[in-house]
């Protein structure tokens, strides 16, 4: 009766440890499921929204100015003022680099320059087309009610990537 007994409970021993491997392969197929089908939904979304997705990664990549050095940056950023002001018949724009919150891969930058009301907002509005990497933070515009002459106080953030990877500081009082 005793090798009936222990054969019962070793049978039935058995069972519970097969039971338990069978749960955990099935856990682990189930997880590999989930994993295959996760990897398929997100395929079939990147096949759905990549032109989408390729735009705002170019979009993104306008965002910042890729230059060798910030100062190569600065001069690119002067001279494309300078022809923006050109074709809208303004005088020459002051640009200097402003101390302060300097971090990398972002440099404070100040613009002044006169005009009359309508070409100031036009060159505002060209620069910001021209130079999506320069975001303005604070913008002074002051009208003189008699000469109707326009003098803009800007303050901007130029955004910029060094062509190695790594940003460069440079000196604010320095060109």
């Amino acid at each position: 009766m005793t090798h009936k007994w222990t054969l019962t409970v070793s049978f039935w021993f058995i069972i519970l440890l097969l039971t338990i491997y069978n749960t955990s392969k099935l856990n682990q197929l189930r997880a590999s499921l989930d994993e295959i089908e996760t990897l398929r939904l997100d395929q079939q979304f990147w096949q759905r929204h990549s032109k989408e997705l390729e735009s705002l990664v170019i979009e993104g990549q306008h965002l910042y100015l890729t230059v060798d050095s910030a100062d190569m940056g600065f001069l690119i950023i002067e001279h494309n003022l300078k022809i923006i002001t050109t074709q809208l018949g303004l005088p020459p724009v002051t640009l200097t680099k402003q101390p302060g919150n300097e971090s990398d891969g972002e440099l404070p930058l100040g613009i002044s320059m006169t005009g009359n009301v309508e070409n100031t907002f036009h060159f505002l509005k060209s620069a910001e087309k021209e130079m999506p990497f320069l975001k303005a933070k604070n913008l002074k515009i002051t009208v003189d009610p008699l000469t109707r002459k326009t003098v803009l106080e800007a303050f901007f953030i130029f955004k910029y990537r060094t062509e190695s990877g790594s940003v460069e500081p440079i000196n604010p009082g320095g060109a």
